[in-house]
């Protein structure tokens, strides 16, 4: 992730499956490192 001088704000790049690629379907974004902290987005 990385702050966007244009939209000042954080945005990040994810891969995901298709059954959720519909646009407003909500996922929760998680780490690999195995950090249990979890994002939602949508």
């Amino acid at each position: 992730a990385m702050r966007s001088p244009i939209l000042r704000k954080n945005i990040a790049l994810c891969r995901i499956d298709t059954t959720h690629s519909e646009l407003g379907t909500e996922v929760e974004v998680g780490k690999l490192d195995g950090q249990q902290k979890r994002i939602r987005a949508s």
